[in-house]
């Protein structure tokens, strides 16, 4: 239909606003306290937590201190985090429409992202796995255009540099290159 990335959008974030009210400020898990223990100094740094989600953590708490409160810094973390989860789930809407996927899948995936309570709960937690799955599902979305749509993936400028910017996501997991080696070897087989 007519606008659908953004139809999308807007349902799902206005599905989301009580869900993120009520986890107000963020969920911050024990992995994500240790990860800012870390950047601190006051844990010895692990192979556990990757670095990149470590130092997001870090910074957006010192961009919190710096406005008068941690919790400020987590909170711009956490609503940046559910913004970018609600464009790859509506660009995954999206795609779906564009690759002629049954409507009543399309319309069963927008009531699930809008009403289940995990997705707008994931969204305000802050955890080295929300931006993996968000690349990955990113990824999993330019594969399907990669595989489906080839001529459209390879005119559009937006396809290369959103699979780019999916394959750098998944390293937000010490597992990542694992997921990239297997993706390599499907496009390597196509």
């Amino acid at each position: 239909e007519k606008h659908c990335f953004l139809k999308s959008f807007l349902i799902m974030g206005f599905c989301w606003v009580p869900h993120i009210i009520i986890h107000y400020p963020v969920s911050l898990p024990f992995d994500g306290i240790i990860s800012i223990m870390q950047y601190y100094g006051y844990r010895p740094y692990t192979t556990q937590h990757p670095i990149i989600h470590m130092q997001l953590l870090g910074h957006f708490s010192d961009l919190g201190v710096r406005l008068g409160s941690v919790t400020y810094g987590l909170v711009i973390m956490g609503v940046l985090q559910a913004f970018l989860l609600l464009l790859t789930l509506a660009y995954t809407i999206s795609t779906m429409e564009k690759l002629k996927v049954c409507r009543y899948f399309q319309l069963a995936a927008l009531i699930a992202f809008s009403v289940v309570p995990i997705f707008p709960g994931y969204a305000t937690t802050l955890l080295g796995d929300i931006p993996y799955c968000m690349a990955l599902l990113l990824l999993m979305n330019e594969f399907a255009w990669y595989l489906f749509k080839t001529d459209s993936y390879m005119k559009n400028w937006k396809h290369p540099v959103l699979t780019v910017i999916a394959v750098l996501g998944v390293f937000f997991r010490q597992n990542g290159i694992y997921v990239i080696a297997v993706i390599l070897l499907f496009v390597a087989i196509r």
